[in-house]
């Protein structure tokens, strides 16, 4: 899934980051950023691959 608000990407088998994306507006949350937050952990819920995902801001 594509978003707007948030970057994700696996470094290695098992590891995920999350970076918020919103550096103009200092990562504040957003409604926008808070529905691709919400969608992004209920795709975790399936993923039995990543063992632990970071959160960057």
């Amino acid at each position: 899934m594509e978003y707007e608000t948030i970057e994700y990407e696996i470094i290695e088998t098992g590891i995920g980051i999350l970076s918020l994306n919103r550096p103009r507006k200092y990562n504040a949350v957003n409604f926008l950023m808070m529905e691709e937050l919400e969608a992004f952990w209920k795709g975790r819920l399936y993923d039995l691959e990543t063992r632990v995902v970071v959160l960057k801001r």
